[in-house]
């Protein structure tokens, strides 16, 4: 990995657990922002510039996230925030296949 970039890492991880699931498996996210950041509602300029800020560290994830619905291979089910974090949330989907 080293040299590779986050958004790399985490993009490549993403579709790597997909290639050995089930075609319907359960996907745990975690490092969740807000649910329209990762839900695939965003284009990548208007993605970057509403979600990147909430929570730098966890960018690279839910930029994967995101890619990953708008590309319609994950499919968001439900997530929850704890109540003192606002911008750390997890969420449930499913991998589906196209």
């Amino acid at each position: 990995m080293k040299g590779r970039s986050l958004k790399a890492v985490a993009k490549d991880s993403l579709q790597e657990l997909r290639a050995v699931s089930r075609h319907d498996a359960h996907v745990f996210m975690d490092e969740v922002t807000h649910e329209v950041c990762i839900n695939g509602t965003y284009t990548t300029h208007k993605h970057e510039n509403r979600c990147r800020g909430l929570h730098e560290g966890y960018w690279p994830a839910v930029r994967a996230y995101n890619r990953a619905a708008r590309e319609g291979w994950l499919r968001l089910q439900r997530c929850a925030w704890p109540a003192a974090s606002r911008h750390d949330g997890i969420c449930l989907a499913r991998f589906v296949r196209n």
